[in-house]
């Protein structure tokens, strides 16, 4: 990640933080993070949906190994999936605390053991998208060597 948009994730990161923060109080919930956890799941639907213009850009690049989109676009599909059953647990969590006004034991633990897989999932999948581009992030990759003019 470039300098600079490691402040732009961290301010994304914090509004959504702060967007749930207000909706739990708004709401009367007693817990935030819940909601950040169905908005994690909304917002990862149009990021994977860009992921397709985005290949479609890069098909007339030249140095872009098709078979890294390809790998990526796997992982971003997985990540999906993770992120959405992350998102419905929650969803279902939000259903059953204004049903039963309390949220349902096995909860914490589940969105504990899916925010786990989920961190790991997203992570190789930027992991993967780095290397379409950059060089440096692929195995086995070496500088190349400054040759000074001579004097």
């Amino acid at each position: 990640m470039r300098p600079r948009r490691l402040p732009a994730a961290w301010l994304l990161g914090l509004a959504g933080y702060a967007i749930g923060l207000v909706l739990s109080t708004a709401l009367d919930l007693p817990s935030g993070p819940v909601i950040v956890w169905v908005l994690v799941a909304l917002v990862t639907i149009p990021v994977f949906v860009a992921g397709d213009g985005a290949e479609d850009l890069l098909q007339d690049v030249s140095g872009i190994a098709p078979g890294r989109v390809s790998e990526h676009q796997k992982a971003a599909v997985f990540a999906l999936v993770w992120a959405e059953a992350a998102g419905l647990c929650a969803l279902y969590g939000l259903w059953a605390r204004r049903r039963w006004r309390a949220y349902p034991r096995w909860m914490a633990a589940a969105l504990l053991v899916l925010g786990l897989l989920l961190g790991s999932v997203m992570a190789r999948t930027a992991y993967l998208g780095g290397q379409i581009r950059h060089e440096e992030a692929r195995s086995g990759w070496r500088p190349p060597s400054a040759e000074r003019p001579s004097p």
